[in-house]
């Protein structure tokens, strides 16, 4: 697994700065690889060992889009892609709101495939700190939304982050054959939830009245989805 280190395509990503001593002091490293056929496969039973199932190898959206990985001491200990409209069709775009994708397509991007698998814990939070390294990266780099599909298990752990639910864009995963619920972040100050800090200083935000020009936002997460089973979320999104 350490070919994410040795791929000519790997680009070490900077993790935010509340997480650089706890990373530094547990040797835990993030970094990202983009068209890169051997990374991918490597990507592919990161996801495996989470999900629980057999190697089926890369989809149709790996190839164009980003992978980021993070290491503990050169052992993959998590990876989320996120896949920008620009470049290509975005997974599940089908079940999500068709204005809001063109009018927003240049900033757009959706991430997915978000994995942790199980293991020893360690000193570093690695979901948490894997979404934020995600979202400041991929804001830096110029995306103002990130949209969404998330099991009903983590809903609330996403709205908890900020993403407003969509209150009528609901369906059953094609893949995963699970119940997904979208779920739309846009890069603004205004947001609830600490990951409004990490885009501060970005140009040209995107305010939550834009995201509500094209779908309705669920004004009551808990009330809309109704009883939902907890339960430890291993494979987010």
């Amino acid at each position: 697994m350490n070919c994410f280190l040795k791929s000519k395509r790997w680009e070490p990503v900077s993790v935010p700065a509340h997480w650089r001593e706890s990373c530094d002091r547990a040797g835990v490293v993030v970094g990202r690889v983009h068209g890169c056929t051997q990374a991918i496969d490597d990507v592919c039973r990161i996801r495996a060992n989470a999900y629980k199932t057999a190697v089926t190898g890369p989809d149709a959206y790996d190839a164009y889009s980003r992978h980021y990985v993070v290491l503990h001491r050169g052992r993959p200990v998590g990876t989320m892609r996120t896949t920008r409209a620009t470049d290509g069709p975005l997974d599940s775009q089908d079940h999500y709101p068709t204005s809001l994708l063109r009018a927003l397509h240049e900033v757009i991007a959706s991430a997915s495939r978000f994995c942790v698998p199980p293991g020893p814990p360690l000193e570093v939070r690695v979901a948490r700190m894997l979404v934020e390294t995600v979202w400041a990266a991929e804001a830096r780099d110029g995306v103002r939304v990130d949209i969404i599909n998330a099991h009903r298990r983590g809903v609330l752990y996403y709205a908890r982050l900020g993403y407003l639910l969509l209150r009528d864009y609901y369906f059953v995963h094609p893949v995963l054959s699970t119940p997904s619920y979208v779920l739309v972040l846009p890069a603004s100050r205004v947001m609830p939830g600490p990951l409004r800090e990490l885009v501060g200083g970005v140009d040209n935000p995107v305010l939550p009245e834009e995201i509500e020009q094209h779908a309705a936002v669920a004004t009551d997460v808990r009330e809309h989805l109704g009883p939902v089973v907890r339960g430890r979320v291993a494979v987010a999104i």
